[in-house]
């Protein structure tokens, strides 16, 4: 699967939309900062994502994110140009409109274990594609265990390698927080 991220957006713009909130007191604050807070010019960082040969059903693991994003999808549909032959490994082109705040939601379910293989593999690919526009937010896309300090919110630990295990690999994440 190919993945190209683009930054949507003109960055300056986060600390001006803070400043209407807070009355210029943040203003010059960082980007990092801002994620770190996930405080609402957050969601001011916009991308478009394009993913090439994503299988349907990883797309549609996807789309399932809504809230702030906004997918576009090659319909399957044999009026639309498919035909009887495609399944739910069928790849498509997927974009999506999204901001900074929605990535790392969609990082906390998607890089979890209990997901998918290859919706992680999808996940790891956005990630990967975002870090080359905007570093800093690759930091905050974890999954859900790791950005609760070890809590598994799947009630039970339902992954192999467990909580405390995927905080490890993500120690570079508790030092952004000072855990």
């Amino acid at each position: 699967m190919k993945v190209i991220a683009k930054l949507d957006c003109d960055l300056s713009l986060v600390n001006r939309a803070a400043s209407m909130t807070t009355g210029g007191s943040d203003v010059g604050a960082s980007l990092q900062y801002w994620m770190k807070c996930e405080h609402s010019p957050l969601r001011m960082i916009r991308f478009w994502i394009e993913c090439e040969d994503m299988e349907t059903f990883v797309s549609v693991h996807f789309v399932r994110h809504g809230k702030f994003a906004e997918h576009f999808v090659k319909s399957n549909r044999d009026d639309r140009g498919g035909n009887n032959t495609e399944d739910r490994h069928t790849p498509v082109t997927h974009g999506i409109e999204t901001n900074a705040q929605e990535l790392i939601n969609m990082a906390k379910t998607r890089l979890c274990r209990k997901s998918h293989k290859r919706t992680m593999a999808a996940m790891m690919d956005i990630k990967r594609a975002v870090s080359e526009v905007v570093p800093e937010l690759a930091d905050y896309m974890v999954p859900q265990c790791v950005y609760r300090n070890g809590i598994c919110p799947e009630g039970k630990n339902h992954c192999k390698v467990g909580p405390m295990k995927m905080l490890e690999r993500y120690s570079y994440y508790r030092n952004l927080f000072n855990y």
